[in-house]
């Protein structure tokens, strides 16, 4: 009974501890898909509510990894309730809304004591290290933008209270002992680079994209950029929650303005690890000595006034693959209708149908010849033979034909009212007139001459020319006198 008791009051503890704990504001600046939900996932140990707003807010708790040399963990420390804004783009319309992040906001300008606690995480692409550059410029102009306008009943005592604050947490307080190029910059609000996706870094070498000199190009631009501020670096991967971890650190000590008390790592830039107020030139120069530290932070403070030529020289040696175009910043949602009628106007025309062959079926197969059944005028040469016929000079017309030359028509395997076979396109009643006219030229080719000895000779074949009488006389008395020659002479 007393154990559950005992339960029941440390949840009572614990409650009370985190509401009234002093709450932080923790700012992510990143454009869209470098994997700031994936971060902030691991930093509250529970699934962000979906971010996609100008600038987003979420209520979250930033809780602490469990060491275990102090399990029994101080409640206010074991958790950090947060105020969470994210910014997804740096465009003039979207980053007006950043100053609303340190409330009480008065005409568009931030709050001096929302600033005093807040901490700042620059989120970069690692698997497009071409675009380094040119974020950081936009994401730091804007919040030293912020931090410049900031007001409050007593500006000066207040940013001079920040500044102390930042600088309380680096590993030396005295300006005049910092190395070169440390803190040249005192914003008064901690600031946390994050390079996400730092297993993708390994497969641009080995894909040949981007070459270890490139990489170690611009991990020395970021370190020396990072280093006017005094801010860490960490370069994190789902697939290392080691890196996680350091993050994790680092953002508590930026909230807590606490110390952070990680070991730096610089020899591959997919696991990079600059705790805050660490690195220095004399550092960055060990990866190669012909890099100027002094140049580059002096082209970084003329970019942040409005000058290219920072941009320009790292686009020169860390130029974009061809393959790859600059991700925008918003991206516009086009009218469904009218992005129908873009996919409508783009779709080829359309063309004929294929001729299909007008030789129906049943010629194909009877190409040898006509089926059974099928009346002997659908033969071509009888129809070329009756054709020249009667095209002949002088030629009597067949007795029955038609006027014209009949066109031989397409076979119809349809019978009709007779059930007879008759062509398609002919009636009927003009076949028995064809098929009689056919069988009296066949019939008198075979009809013998009356007599051996007579004049008549064969008559006349309707629609043949005529053959003069005498002619065919002769032709019959020779067949009198000579009957074998009759099947010859047929």
């Amino acid at each position: 009974m007393a154990a559950a008791g005992d339960a029941v009051w440390a949840q009572l503890h614990d409650g009370t501890a985190r509401t009234h704990a002093p709450r932080r504001t923790l700012v992510v600046l990143g454009a869209c898909g470098t994997g700031k939900s994936t971060l902030l996932d691991h930093l509250t140990a529970r699934r962000t509510p979906p971010l996609d707003g100008a600038l987003d807010y979420a209520y979250v708790d930033v809780r602490a990894a469990p060491r275990a040399d102090a399990p029994d963990a101080a409640a206010d420390d074991a958790h950090l309730a947060t105020h969470l804004y994210v910014l997804h783009a740096a465009a003039p319309a979207v980053g007006a809304t950043l100053p609303y992040a340190f409330p009480p906001v008065h005409e568009g300008h931030a709050s001096l004591h929302a600033l005093r606690s807040a901490g700042v995480v620059v989120v970069l692409d690692g698997s497009a290290p071409w675009t380094w550059a040119a974020q950081l410029v936009r994401w730091l102009a804007l919040l030293r933008t912020t931090i410049e306008g900031a007001t409050s009943p007593t500006p000066t005592e207040d940013r001079a209270a920040m500044q102390q604050s930042l600088a309380a947490t680096l590993p030396a307080t005295d300006d005049a002992a910092r190395p070169a190029g440390q803190l040249v910059e005192n914003l008064g609000v901690p600031l946390v680079i994050v390079l996400t996706k730092a297993d993708a870094i390994a497969r641009l070498v080995d894909d040949r994209r981007v070459s270890e000199a490139q990489l170690d190009y611009v991990q020395q631009v970021v370190r020396t950029v990072a280093a006017r501020y005094s801010a860490a670096v960490v370069s994190t991967s789902a697939a290392r929650p080691a890196s996680l971890e350091a993050l994790r650190e680092c953002v508590r000590g930026a909230l807590q303005r606490a110390p952070v008390g990680l070991a730096a790592s610089t020899n591959d830039p997919a696991t990079l690890v600059v705790p805050p107020g660490w690195d220095a030139w004399s550092k960055i120069g060990v990866l190669d000595a012909s890099f100027d530290c002094a140049a580059t932070g002096e082209a970084w403070a003329a970019a942040l006034e409005g000058d290219g030529a920072f941009a320009a020289a790292y686009a020169q040696r860390m130029p974009a693959p061809a393959d790859d175009t600059p991700p925008a910043d918003d991206v516009a949602r086009v009218d469904e209708q009218a992005f129908l009628a873009q996919l409508y106007a783009q779709q080829p025309t359309p063309t004929e149908p294929a001729p299909t062959s007008t030789v129906p079926a049943d010629d194909a197969r009877n190409a040898l010849g006509p089926p059974v059944g099928t009346s002997t005028l659908d033969m071509p040469a009888v129809g070329q033979a009756l054709a020249a016929q009667q095209a002949a000079p002088g030629a009597p017309e067949a007795p029955g034909a038609p006027d014209e030359t009949p066109t031989p028509a397409r076979r119809s395997t349809r019978p009709d009212a007779r059930g007879a076979l008759s062509p398609r396109g002919t009636s009927s009643a003009t076949s028995p007139k064809q098929t009689e006219v056919l069988h009296s030229f066949f019939q008198s080719l075979l009809k013998k001459p009356a007599g051996a000895g007579s004049g008549t000779g064969m008559p006349d074949v309707p629609g043949t020319p005529s053959t003069p009488r005498t002619r065919l006389s002769q032709q019959g008395s020779d067949t009198a006198r000579s009957p074998g020659h009759t099947a010859r002479g047929i």
